[in-house]
């Protein structure tokens, strides 16, 4: 567990924040503005899902699609089996 963490932090350090910045790109696609921070980000998206429930739109799908990818990518090195996982496709 502490090389994953050790990973997670190098990822971190390397490629945060070029993360960060297509995170809140994304985020100001899907919500109209741009967020002051992920966090806040990560807020008002909840909000803004909430209504929505199982009918979300395109760009949510499209959205989140693009959030797993960038966090897969810092925990690059840091995920042991489940590095090579891929995930059924849904029906």
């Amino acid at each position: 567990m502490d090389l994953r963490l050790l990973a997670r932090l190098r990822n971190q350090a390397e490629i945060g924040p070029e993360i960060e910045e297509m995170e809140l790109a994304d985020m100001q696609a899907l919500l109209g503005r741009r967020p002051r921070s992920v966090a806040e980000g990560q807020r008002s998206i909840d909000r803004w899902c909430a209504p929505r429930g199982p009918s979300a739109t395109r760009n949510s799908v499209r959205y989140f699609h693009r959030h797993a990818r960038r966090e897969e990518a810092l925990m690059r090195g840091g995920m042991g089996r489940a590095a090579n996982a891929r995930a059924a496709a849904i029906r």
